[in-house]
């Protein structure tokens, strides 16, 4: 049984979290340096929002899209008063506020647009009520139901518009039926169906639309994926995993109907490429740039974000990498794009 005091560090990194900047020169980091770069990805004006969590302290870090190197965050959410403790799922609704998953304290804490410094959450969802237990991936449909993957529990709980404190999910997918398996991320297409990386189950799981209770997904899939974390879908509804035990990222064919997906590409198979390196949170954005958050240390090297355009392929280098620097990256966990 996992102790409330365990940190789902081994969700995002095969190291443990650790005191970053007594080991290492500088709390910045030094994640993107060295790591060859390729194309540079389509231009766009959206930003990414990025968890971060190590012995150095835990935030929230922005930064533009576009960003390359290792340049100061546009918005940085850090300290005592912000209720951040380890966060690793980030979502970021229709108004611009941004909601988070904290581990540490089963609880999600909302934060108005362009929260920056040490900034109070304007929102917490937490209590025995709300059946969040060790939450990880968080997603915020078209409907702005907010959707969590609870690691500790085996459970995928969903919630109306904008909860807040000891509230009840208004469903629950719970239950052996379910095959849930230390659930990590998720998201909900635009038909409402589920997709949840079963983080010890090495697997994808999909739920039809309405599925609360033990309810069994009508599509397993992602055997070769080890250690399922991150999941995203981009435009076209390919189906972007990240699996941490083999340092690569894979996309599959878009849902249709019951049949199962198939791999169609992968980053880092086989590849000596080494730019992935525990790879969990991963975005798409419109333009089908891929967004990856490496959670581990290569070298002295701190986590790093890694981006590839739209045409990449297996071996590819990233077109941009961002760490280092003055970035504030230690241990990149979860990602959105907004």
């Amino acid at each position: 049984m996992i102790s409330k005091n365990y940190r789902v560090s081994s969700v995002l990194s095969a190291a443990s979290l650790v005191a970053a900047c007594a080991l290492f020169a500088g709390c910045g980091g030094s994640g993107g340096g060295g790591i060859p770069v390729g194309p540079t990805p389509p231009p766009s004006n959206g930003s990414m929002y990025i968890t971060d969590s190590s012995g150095a302290g835990d935030q929230i870090l922005v930064f533009p899209e576009s960003a390359n190197g290792g340049p100061a965050p546009t918005q940085q959410i850090t300290g005592t008063s912000t209720g951040l403790s380890i966060p690793l799922g980030v979502a970021v609704d229709s108004a611009g506020n941004i909601w988070v998953t904290n581990s540490n304290t089963s609880s999600i804490t909302e934060y108005a647009p362009g929260s920056n410094g040490n900034q109070a959450p304007i929102n917490t969802v937490i209590g025995n009520a709300t059946g969040l237990s060790q939450p990880i991936g968080i997603w915020i449909d078209s409907s702005q139901h907010v959707w969590v993957a609870n690691f500790g529990n085996n459970s995928v709980t969903e919630y109306g518009p904008n909860p807040s404190g000891n509230q009840a999910p208004i469903a629950t997918i719970a239950g052996a039926a379910t095959t849930l398996n230390q659930p990590a991320y998720l998201t909900v297409d635009t038909n409402g169906n589920v997709y949840v990386t079963n983080f010890n189950g090495n697997n994808i799981a999909i739920y039809a639309p309405g599925a609360s209770g033990n309810a069994a997904p009508f599509v397993s899939f992602g055997g070769n994926c080890f250690s399922p974390a991150g999941i995203a879908l981009d435009a076209s509804g390919h189906i972007y995993a990240s699996c941490q035990a083999d340092y690569t990222v894979r996309e599959y064919t878009a849902l249709n109907g019951t049949s199962r997906p198939t791999q169609i590409r992968g980053l880092g198979i086989m590849s000596a490429n080494p730019n992935l390196y525990n790879p969990s949170g991963i975005a798409v954005n419109s333009l089908g740039t891929l967004f990856v958050a490496n959670t581990g240390i290569v070298g002295n090297a701190f986590g790093y974000i890694t981006v590839y355009g739209p045409n990449y392929n297996n071996a590819s280098l990233p077109g941009a990498t961002v760490g280092g620097g003055n970035s504030f990256l230690i241990r990149p966990a979860g990602i959105a794009v907004h």
